[in-house]
């Protein structure tokens, strides 16, 4: 049996977990090459764990949505639960088109009976009928795409890190718009099973088609653990989601991590975000609001907030929509805020002199990535130098500190990690024991007793 392969149609779902009963196989199905590629790279990997996950993950992807049984599905989550603590799940199978039939039927067969005259515009919004070949196609809304569920996953009682992908496998010309879509059906399911993991801490829902509702039933979900790391990458969310972000950072105590990057988030959103970042009790270390359309305004609120923030580490705003005038804020932002550590503003307009004014000031920032900003060679230069200074008063914190004392500096020097310093004092180390321990007789009578003595 090939164990990476999913089983057939009339084959029951535990067929194809059979390989999970054996640990000596289970290097087999590890089939995300990149991943174990990362993995060998770290210390104290399980592999086994990490085997299961991956299999595990691809039974998901690839369960037909008509074999979905949530009975089995459950009992083989819980076989697992152990030894998955990191599972990312890039597609979902959704309803196919046999399953549309019956529901296009009745939807037929209900506006034939109708006798409740309609206008034209209102039935196009509610069911659109495609003649190809002769025959007619119901194209459903997105609240009837629906996928498989996924409260399956309240079982995992052990994951620490969820990424999900709500995306179709590869249609080739099988292609259909509703496979891109997901119900609300879908998120409710999700936000069930994710409300249970009370381990989770790292949450990722990336380039899927959400929304002002399904955000919020999410991040309902969400406030029933303690997550640390979240993240809505490329989710085409709006400027209508202010309310709902608002209200999950008031009521967290445990963000530290927050990426809304590639949303079409504008002056709402940000002002219910810099609301939330003074009304939340949480330290939010990271926050990463790149290529979102925002405007002056907006960028002026959001700096303005972030200039007293005193948790804040790295800040990425590149790709924004903003003009000099707007990019005024960033300057003040590094001038003021003593406490942020990595700048992000790739292909963001800038003003060179204003900024590099500001990071004279500014001794604590140790990175600016400002590719892309319209600077000059002489000012990319001159911030390239400032920054040097900042990482060389990091890396010796004594400097400019009139309270340490001359032995504190020279015990701070002495922990230096410099490879040829410490072979140096190593070698001298040995020789003076070696000079210490040797016998007289061993040393030639033309050395005289006071030499050694010296040397010693």
């Amino acid at each position: 049996m090939d164990f990476r392969q999913i089983p057939k149609d009339d084959a029951p779902l535990h067929t194809a977990f059979c390989i999970y009963q054996s640990s000596d196989q289970t290097m087999t199905i590890c089939t995300d090459k990149m991943l174990i590629k990362a993995k060998s790279k770290q210390k104290d990997v399980s592999w086994k764990n990490l085997s299961l996950s991956i299999k595990y993950a691809d039974l998901i992807e690839n369960t037909p949505f008509e074999l979905w049984i949530p009975e089995e599905m459950e009992n083989i989550t819980k076989i697992v639960s152990p030894f998955v603590t990191e599972l990312k799940i890039n597609q979902l199978q959704a309803m196919r088109d046999t399953s549309f039939e019956k529901k296009h039927q009745e939807v037929s067969s209900k506006f034939s009976r109708s006798t409740i005259s309609a206008s034209e515009e209102e039935i196009k919004d509610s069911v659109s009928v495609t003649n190809e070949t002769s025959e007619s196609k119901y194209e459903f809304p997105f609240q009837d795409c629906h996928h498989v569920d996924l409260s399956v996953l309240r079982t995992l009682v052990h994951l620490n890190s969820l990424t999900i992908e709500i995306l179709p496998p590869k249609l080739s010309c099988n292609y259909h718009t509703r496979y891109f879509n997901f119900s609300y059906l879908d998120m409710q399911n999700l936000a069930r099973g994710i409300s249970e993991l009370k381990n989770l801490q790292i949450f990722k829902l990336r380039r899927s088609r959400m929304d002002s509702v399904k955000l919020s039933t999410i991040l309902d979900g969400l406030q029933w653990i303690s997550v640390e790391y979240l993240e809505f990458y490329f989710c085409q969310l709006n400027d209508d989601c202010g309310e709902s972000l608002y209200e999950y950072l008031v009521s967290t105590k445990s963000l530290k991590h927050l990426d809304l990057s590639g949303n079409y988030f504008k002056q709402e959103v940000i002002e219910y975000l810099s609301k939330g970042l003074q009304a939340s009790s949480s330290h939010l270390e990271y926050l990463c609001l790149s290529n979102n359309p925002f405007n002056d305004e907006s960028l002026y609120v959001l700096t303005k907030t972030l200039e007293s923030y005193e948790y804040l580490k790295v800040l990425k705003l590149s790709g924004i929509q903003c003009s000099e005038v707007g990019t005024s804020g960033i300057v003040k932002l590094v001038k003021n805020n003593s406490h942020l550590v990595e700048l992000y503003i790739i292909a963001v307009q800038m003003n060179g002199t204003g900024l590099i004014d500001a990071l004279k000031k500014n001794h604590t920032i140790q990175q600016i990535y400002c590719q892309g900003c319209g600077l000059t060679l002489d000012e990319e230069f001159k911030i390239e130098v400032l920054l040097k200074r900042n990482q060389y008063i990091k890396a010796n914190p004594y400097i400019g500190d009139v309270t340490k004392t001359e032995e504190e500096i020279n015990a701070f020097i002495m922990r230096t990690k410099n490879p040829i310093f410490i072979k140096t004092l190593k070698e001298k180390k040995d020789r003076t024991q070696c000079s210490q321990n040797r016998s007289l007789k061993f040393v030639d009578a033309n050395i005289s007793k006071s030499f050694i003595e010296e040397e010693e």
